[in-house]
């Protein structure tokens, strides 16, 4: 989203994990803390750049283990505390930044949701600090003795993600620099000046790797948030004089097109409906109805796109398409890269992750005889919750 920007702090010690590195360089789920940081902010599609704020010396270490996230990203050097290198980050912030979110990569296990639910808030009231209720009973204690009871009702847990408007928060760290405060987390700094903080109730497992311990649990619950799920699809058309022929978003020269609403590509409609099944969502005869005359002649990988976006909100990750052409004529094999590139790109994914081959039916059935064209696609999807 146009001056939506991310700071996520990873320019910790990480002394009490008593890991002997820094410990966003950690190995979680076969990749590494910070990977998973990014890989939840890109998830939430909601940024257009994170700055990623880095120990002195750790760019390059840092940089290698980030091979496969899309999402932009600028590094800035940490400072001597947390609220240094916030403020590093803020002023790397190019001039068009409207909102910002502040993430910690310790935390790295933030859903898309919550993500996208607190910069939602941020963009509406100027604020939205992630945060969960407490649910132990909370007491006072002095030399040994319990001597009160607090209330819970009234009592929140910060985590992050915290979102703000960029003029306010930084606002807020110039008078905290000026008075010479420093604040535990950044909504403190709004609290301080008298400003509302708006809470973004957050859940249980947005943990803080902090103690050797809690990689344990990280690992448990990112085995029991992830699920993988197979979805197939399968479209076919008449060919028709006049028509271009569009296959996997290629203009094919040929003298049939094939007949349809849109521009009838039976490739990326299989496609599309192998991802909306994966992820759980209604086929593309209901996304996008042939009633409908906003999708009369329209480019079909629009539409893969839009499924794209429909993923990403569903917290749905492509793990790979497979797909078949099946037609007598034209011979495909010259533009199978182009569409698997195309593909790709809707769908902001890895070329790798796309396959697409062709066969004919040997002279049989409705392919056979040049009557029309056909796809068939199967994809895995990883799924979040």
């Amino acid at each position: 989203m146009r001056g939506v920007y991310a700071i996520l702090l990873a320019a910790g010690s990480g002394q009490r994990m008593e890991a002997g590195e820094n410990k966003v360089l950690l190995k979680l789920g076969g990749h590494t803390v910070v990977y998973n940081a990014m890989s939840a902010l890109e998830k939430s599609g909601v940024f257009e750049k994170v700055i990623l704020v880095v120990k002195e010396g750790e760019q390059k270490a840092v940089e290698h283990q980030l091979s496969g996230i899309s999402i932009p990203y600028n590094m800035v050097t940490g400072g001597k505390e947390r609220q240094d290198s916030v403020k590093n980050a803020l002023d790397a912030l190019p001039t068009d930044a409207e909102t910002v979110a502040i993430h910690d990569a310790a935390r790295c296990l933030a859903a898309p949701w919550l993500i996208r639910n607190c910069v939602d808030s941020a963009a509406k009231y100027g604020s939205g600090v992630a945060g969960r209720k407490v649910y132990d009973t909370v007491k006072t204690t002095e030399n040994g003795c319990i001597t009160g009871t607090v209330d819970r009702e009234k009592l929140i847990l910060i985590e992050t993600p915290q979102a703000f408007s960029v003029p306010l928060i930084k606002d807020a760290y110039e008078k905290a620099y000026a008075d010479g405060f420093y604040g535990t987390d950044d909504s403190m700094l709004l609290e301080r000046l008298g400003k509302t903080v708006k809470l973004v109730l957050s859940e249980d497992v947005n943990i803080k790797l902090t103690k050797p311990d809690d990689m344990g649990y990280a690992e448990f619950v990112l085995g029991r948030r992830e699920s993988m799920r197979i979805g197939q699809g399968f479209d076919a058309h008449r060919f028709e004089k006049g028509r271009k022929l569009v296959l996997g978003g290629v203009n094919i020269d040929y003298e049939y097109g094939l007949k349809g609403h849109s521009d009838a590509d039976v490739l990326i409609h299989a496609i599309m409906d192998a991802l909306l099944g994966a992820a759980g969502l209604k086929d593309i005869g209901t996304q996008f109805p042939d009633s409908d005359q906003r999708f009369k002649d329209i480019y079909s990988i629009e539409l893969l796109r839009q499924v794209g976006e429909l993923l990403t909100k569903e917290d749905a990750e492509i793990e790979n398409i497979d797909a078949t052409l099946i037609m007598e004529r034209p011979k495909v094999a010259p533009y199978i890269d182009a569409m698997c590139e195309n593909i790709a790109n809707a769908l902001k994914i890895s070329r790798n992750k796309v396959a697409i081959k062709a066969t004919t039916t040997e002279g049989m059935g409705f392919t056979g005889t040049k009557e029309g064209a056909a796809a068939s696609a199967v994809c895995l999807v990883k799924k979040l919750g």
